[in-house]
């Protein structure tokens, strides 16, 4: 199903996601194309890479509600050992659901193995499992905590929830919170995902995108017995400035005095941001309607960028592309001709062309959040200083020489690539911007 987007108000300013990623002493110039993916931070500090998040629905106990947590790790930042011809990481999971006293209530520990063929699966940083656990409880505040640990490391990350739990009362006309998920489909995928005729995979970190380009989620509708007749339901996306963006309406025939509804929205339109889907029920006379809002978001990536903000993603492309290539991008119109001409332009760049992975699309823009991240100065955007000229062309230096407070010169520092057998010196402006200082290794003067 494809929402209809609001007109009456253009979604600005591309958000670029503030990826923390590890200064490496890997040093490989762009020319040269890398495998490494600097943005697994998680893996650099030896954390495991946990996210947690909950939904609640009407439970088989009349005064209780069902209370289901669902988690997700990224096994690309276990830690795998070769074991005969496959590599395996081991985790446990501790699960502990406190009251709004701090009092435990209950708590489930699990453990797993995630096994794989090779050791590039190992560092493939979109891999994952997920898994949930559910709860009788009454209504009211809670709290959960997760500990995860890296059987092989000892290392360990926690993550808590915070719970608000509301009763769906008794014979009324209410919703249920939105478990928002990835790959829905019929209830043959998995006993745990099941939820009557369907098959609903939590998605746990709520982003959709590129990766996932259908907002898929499933909520249930509580319904009197006697209240039978046809509902009209309405979806709503809200940007976070809570101007409406998309909209759509859907029938629904109830089954019952409970009728899950699984949804699936086209978001591959929307600017990278915060959202929140509203669902509003309405009885076809009008007599009754209920809803609830949720929040989600839109990931940053390179194609929405392309749709939404074209020039910029044709600037972003000065440290990689030619004069040439640069105007023929830029000579593109139409949405569909622009994004043809983007993909092409990386296609004739990809080392391994007989893969998946792009590696060098992946350096290029993995570099280009790190300068975003840690080298913007008083507005103006880390990718385009002096710093981040280097760093995007060159990647992370083997050693930073720095100089802050000498007393017979501004503060500068010294970046040496080793490998490369090129050095730059930065000098501060005297007003903390740094600017990269001429004789100096290379040809960067054309990026100036």
């Amino acid at each position: 199903m494809k929402l209809k987007r609001d007109t009456g108000w253009l979604l600005g300013g591309i958000i670029m996601a503030t990826i923390a990623i590890v200064l490496t002493s890997v040093a490989v110039s762009l020319s040269q194309g890398t495998s490494r993916d600097d943005s697994k931070a998680y893996n650099e500090l030896g954390l495991p890479r946990l996210f947690a998040d909950y939904a609640s629905f009407k439970a088989k106990t009349i005064d209780k509600v069902r209370l289901e947590i669902y988690y997700k790790i990224f096994s690309g930042a276990l830690q795998f050992q070769r074991r005969g011809d496959r590599y395996t990481a081991s985790y446990e999971l501790v699960l502990v659901l406190y009251d709004r006293k701090g009092r435990q209530l209950t708590g489930r520990t699990f453990q797993g193995e995630y096994s794989v063929d090779t050791y590039q699966e190992t560092e493939n940083i979109k891999s994952f499992t997920t898994n949930q656990a559910e709860f009788e409880v009454y209504s009211g505040d809670y709290r959960a905590e997760l500990k995860l640990t890296d059987l092989t490391s000892g290392k360990s990350t926690i993550v808590e929830l915070d719970i608000n739990l509301s009763h769906f009362g008794y014979d009324v006309f209410a919703l249920s919170d939105v478990e928002f998920a990835h790959d829905p489909g019929d209830s043959s995928g998995g006993l745990q995902f099941n939820k009557g005729d369907f098959r609903v995979i939590p998605s746990v970190t709520r982003a959709y995108g590129e990766d996932f380009p259908e907002l898929s989620f499933y909520y249930e509708i509580y319904l009197p017995a006697e209240q039978l007749p046809p509902l009209e339901v309405a979806y709503e996306i809200h940007h976070s400035s809570r101007h409406l963006v998309a909209s759509d309406t859907i029938s629904v025939s109830p089954a019952g005095k409970l009728t899950p509804v699984l949804g699936q929205l086209e978001v591959t339109d929307l600017a990278p941001g915060s959202y929140s889907l509203k669902i509003i029920a309405t009885r076809k006379d009008r007599r009754q309607s209920v809803e609830r809002e949720f929040p989600f978001s839109i990931s940053w990536s390179v194609l929405a960028m392309v749709k939404n903000d074209y020039e910029s993603a044709i600037e972003q492309l000065r440290y990689v592309a030619t004069d040439k290539e640069m105007k023929a991008l830029k000579e593109a119109k139409e949405v569909s001709e622009r994004v043809r001409r983007w993909n092409q332009f990386w296609r004739s760049r990809d080392p391994t062309p007989g893969t998946v992975e792009n590696e060098l699309r992946q350096e290029y823009y993995s570099r280009l959040r790190y300068a975003t991240l840690h080298f913007t100065y008083f507005g103006r955007d880390g990718w385009k200083t002096d710093f981040g000229m280097v760093y995007i062309t060159y990647g992370p230096p083997d050693e930073i020489d720095r100089h802050p407070f000498d007393l017979d010169s501004r503060a500068y520092q010294i970046w040496y690539y080793y490998r490369l057998k090129k050095k730059f010196i930065f000098v501060d402006t005297g007003y903390g911007e740094y600017r990269l200082q001429y004789p100096y290794d290379g040809d960067l003067r054309k990026y100036r």
